[in-house]
């Protein structure tokens, strides 16, 4: 009588070491061979739980995780004269998916417009490990617009006369949502004095960035520059963090190489951004009490 050899199991995805989001499906595949009969079944385990049975050839199965940490699978296959082979196992990593971050670059937070007013709207959003799907921006709780792709931007038109906190909600490929920071403008009656308020949309400096996307020389032209005023420019990444200092009327720092020109009543600077990373980032402009945000993708 010739003794039955044990069937050859191994598991073949994932990857022992992979990593995975959180709530992600994992597509666990077996492959499973016996030398002198059939292959009568194939257990997947993840650690000591029997997941699922399978008597197919494929031997695969989708299995969502729902929570982080570290798992282990193995594979039984039992062949047709009852002989059992353990893989060996396997072992991925499940991490918690990274929320988006979203910040409105435009209107300015405190801007004053005249009813009925023209609001124009930028957000700038990016996901560490994912991708954005969604950037919906909002007047208080009500909806304005859903935008699904670069730039993220809307007109909101015939404004009354009203005081409007706005928001930014980015929504990731894994659902994860981020609430930014509220932006508050106010729209005034035709005629009503400002007082000390700040200065209304068309009193701000004009800033104009190109190329956009830019790889190597991005060339920012201002124009509106009130004289003997305060000013800097700095670059700023998309989650709000400063960069490097471009421009400032009482230094000049050149930590990214840049250069100025006048231009009548306007000024160039030119910056070079070939030393970082692709991505979007925000022109932030200065100038004693007005601030303006300007958004650009390094390529």
């Amino acid at each position: 009588m010739v003794d039955n050899k044990p069937p050859n199991v191994s598991i073949i995805n994932p990857a022992n070491g992979q990593i995975f989001l959180q709530g992600a499906t994992i597509h666990l595949r077996a492959a499973a061979t016996d030398s002198d009969g059939t292959i009568a079944k194939v257990e997947l385990y993840q650690d000591t739980a029997l997941i699922t049975t399978e008597n197919r050839s494929s031997y695969t199965f989708d299995y969502t995780i729902r929570r982080s940490g570290n798992y282990t699978f193995t594979a039984r296959a039992t062949d047709n004269l009852g002989a059992v082979t353990i893989s060996e196992a396997i072992t991925v990593s499940v991490v918690p998916n990274q929320p988006p971050t979203v910040n409105i670059i435009m209107p300015a937070n405190g801007q004053v417009f005249t009813a009925p007013a023209t609001i124009n709207f930028e957000a700038a959003a990016q996901d560490a490990d994912g991708r954005i799907v969604q950037v919906g921006l909002y007047n208080g709780a009500t909806l304005l617009t859903n935008e699904h792709k670069l730039p993220y931007t809307y007109q909101w038109q015939n404004v009354p006369a009203g005081t409007y906190t706005i928001t930014a909600v980015a929504k990731d490929n894994w659902s994860a949502e981020t609430t930014s920071s509220p932006v508050t403008v106010t729209v005034t009656a035709a005629g009503e004095s400002l007082m000390s308020r700040t200065a209304p949309a068309h009193e701000l400096p004009a800033i104009k960035l190109s190329p956009n996307p830019a790889r190597k020389i991005l060339n920012i032209n201002i124009a509106g520059l009130q004289k003997n005023t305060p000013s800097t420019l700095s670059l700023i990444s998309a989650s709000g963090v400063t960069i490097r200092l471009l421009s400032d009327k009482t230094q000049q720092r050149n930590s990214i190489s840049s250069s100025s020109h006048q231009l009548g009543g306007s000024e160039l600077i030119q910056v070079n951004v070939s030393a970082i990373a692709s991505g979007m980032y925000i022109i932030k402009m200065i100038s004693g009490e007005k601030v303006l945000y300007k958004q650009f993708i390094k390529m």
